[in-house]
């Protein structure tokens, strides 16, 4: 599993990139002004936030998952679907209404 973090606070950052790691995947590292690398699976974010990162992940249409994916699937000591923790879920409407952010919901099984 090849994710993307942003919208994360240094501190917990860390602490997300361990989760990951111990989960078997990779935290791809991007700068602003690049393209996202060709395999990202999903990008991880916490505080929502119009991010460089998060604008590039919904103009390629990469899934947008809430931090919380990454906790579940460390407790359950493996990958879990996406759905659940799609940003553009109903669950998250609350989340994107306060910041006026539109996340359209996934449309893939993939996960």
């Amino acid at each position: 599993m090849q994710l993307v973090c942003t919208g994360t606070h240094k501190k917990e950052e860390r602490q997300l990139w361990a989760r990951i790691y111990e989960l078997g995947g990779q935290v791809m590292m991007t700068k602003a002004d690049e393209k996202f690398p060709e395999k990202v699976d999903a990008i991880i974010v916490d505080q929502l936030k119009l991010t460089d990162k998060l604008v590039l992940a919904i103009a390629a249409g990469i899934p947008i998952l809430d931090v919380t994916y990454i906790s579940t699937c460390h407790q359950l000591k493996e990958w879990v679907p996406f759905e659940s923790f799609d940003l553009g879920s109903p669950r998250f409407q609350k989340k994107r209404e306060e910041v006026k952010i539109h996340i359209q919901i996934l449309k893939t099984g993939e996960g």
